[in-house]
């Protein structure tokens, strides 16, 4: 009995064993897109990287799934040697910001304390040959009053703090992606809304990213005689895209398909993402669709 138990013990060992690179292999990508995404968000250009990673995703798409690894693992590999140079270059960066904040009011502040001396020798300069009178009687001027420091330096420091902001914000804008279907002349309309049987439709997909940083997306395209089910669909999709794009960037792929029976069909393409703070494949909300019927005979014109 207990010899049973051992050499159960040990298939289940060497089960898991053997499909920890299996599940090493699903992960791989997804551990290379969350650090390239962290890296780009530090400023660095990852360009490169997030080229070798749609290719990695071609491959694993194409089961090639051994290749998909190596390029994984080499992006790893590289981002994991930028890391040290990638945070000194923040570390320097938001000392910089500091120093320059520190300066800006610093020099404000010399400015305003050394006023009389600094209008004094301007005065002199440009306007030495006038006499002038000296008369009793307060300063009359905002400029020489010395409760105005403090609104005057409030001033100069949030000014500086909304530009600094500015800047390293870089204008960002509300984040949104967006998903389009395109006709056959990648134009948007026209759409071919009745076919022959098996006669095949050309179609693209778009999509845009304005995320404010990189995505990888999927695209899942159905095909349904359904007319009220509305998405997120639990079906398995005819076709799936898969896509990582830089912050601004757009992707354009061909959708070619027929259809082998008479009805009234919907072409249905929902855009997901993977979330690259948690690497979840979540659902944007967005998608698109197109009704199409079928018929027996070729439409005419």
């Amino acid at each position: 009995m207990k010899s049973h138990l051992l050499i159960l013990i040990l298939i289940i060992l060497i089960i898991g064993v053997l499909a920890i690179p299996t599940v090493a292999q699903v992960n791989q990508l997804l551990i290379a897109y969350s650090m390239v995404s962290k890296l780009g968000a530090e400023g660095v250009n990852v360009t490169s990287l997030v080229n070798s990673l749609n290719e990695a995703i071609e491959f694993e798409q194409e089961g090639y799934t051994s290749n998909a690894t190596l390029i994984a693992e080499h992006v790893i590999t590289t981002v994991n040697s930028m890391a040290p140079v990638v945070h000194l270059h923040h570390v320097l960066n938001t000392a910089l910001t500091i120093i320059v904040l520190l300066m800006v009011i610093t020099l404000s502040v010399l400015l305003y304390v050394r006023r009389r001396e600094i209008l004094g020798r301007l005065w002199l300069r440009f306007r030495g040959r006038y006499s002038v009178n000296r008369i009793s009687g307060s300063e009359r001027t905002l400029l020489f009053n010395e409760e105005v420091l403090a609104v005057v330096v409030a001033v100069i420091v949030v000014l500086v703090v909304f530009g600094v902001a500015i800047t390293i914000i870089g204008g960002s804008h509300e984040p949104f992606s967006a998903i389009a279907l395109l006709n056959s002349n990648m134009h948007i309309g026209n759409y071919p809304t009745v076919i022959a049987v098996g006669q095949p439709v050309h179609l693209y997909l778009f999509i845009y990213n304005h995320m404010n940083k990189l995505i990888w997306y999927v695209v899942k395209v159905y095909i349904m005689s359904n007319t009220t089910v509305e998405p997120p669909l639990v079906l398995t999709p005819i076709v799936t895209y898969q896509v990582i794009l830089l912050n601004n960037a757009t992707y354009t792929a061909p959708l070619t398909f027929s259809l082998n029976s008479t009805g009234t069909y919907r072409v249905i393409a929902e855009l997901w993402y993977y979330d690259p703070s948690n690497l979840t494949l979540t659902y944007t909300g967005n998608y698109v669709q197109l009704w199409i019927n079928a018929t027996g005979v070729m439409p005419s014109g």
